[in-house]
C-alpha cells in the first residue's frame, strides 16, 4: 500500500470515528432530554452524558457498582420488599 493511500484510509477511518462521537452524543442528548422523568433513565443518560462532555476529565463518576446499587439495579443485591 502506497504511503498516499495510507493516508487516505487514516484519513477515512478518522472521519467516521469523530461521526460516531457526534452520533452517540446525539443518542445521548435526544434520550436525556426525552427520558428525564423517568428517575434511572435519568440517572443513566446524565452519567453518559457528562461522560461524553469536552470537559469528562474533570468530572467525578460515581463507580459502576455504586450507581447499579443506588438505582437499584444491582443483581447481586436483593431488592428490598418495598422497592416495586
Amino acid at each position: 500500500m502506497s504511503l498516499i493511500a495510507k493516508y487516505r484510509a487514516w484519513r477515512k477511518r478518522r472521519y467516521w470515528q469523530k461521526q460516531q462521537m457526534e452520533h452517540l452524543r446525539t443518542l445521548i442528548l435526544s434520550d436525556w432530554r426525552w427520558l428525564a422523568n423517568d428517575a434511572t433513565a435519568n440517572a443513566l443518560t446524565t452519567r453518559y452524558k457528562n461522560a461524553l462532555s469536552e470537559s469528562w476529565y474533570t468530572l467525578e463518576f460515581e463507580p459502576s457498582d455504586l450507581l447499579r446499587h443506588r438505582l437499584g439495579l444491582d443483581p447481586h443485591r436483593p431488592k428490598s420488599k418495598g422497592t416495586p
